[in-house]
């Protein structure tokens, strides 16, 4: 499973405002984190697709990050996504 971190004023364009209320946010509020199905299926309702990583070279847009692994981890538990780290 990923995760994909978007500014806010992106999401905004993909997700209503009560799914918005739902997700996680930055600890400035600039930024949601999305799970990746999620993500991709706002999108395929949209009409927009993914190109899959793997059958090309094009880097995401945003980070990406693996669940459970350390960068997620750590991630989550800095200032910046946790008030408890600030």
């Amino acid at each position: 499973m990923k995760f994909i971190v978007l500014p806010l004023i992106d999401a905004q364009f993909i997700f209503t405002e009560e799914e918005l209320a739902h997700m996680r946010k930055s600890t400035d509020g600039t930024e949601v984190i999305v799970h990746e199905d999620i993500l991709v299926h706002k999108r395929a309702e949209m009409g927009f697709q993914f190109l899959p990583e793997s059958d090309t070279n094009i880097e995401s847009t945003y980070p990406v990050y693996e669940y459970g692994s350390d960068s997620l981890n750590s991630l989550l538990s800095s200032g910046k996504w946790s008030e408890e780290s600030i």
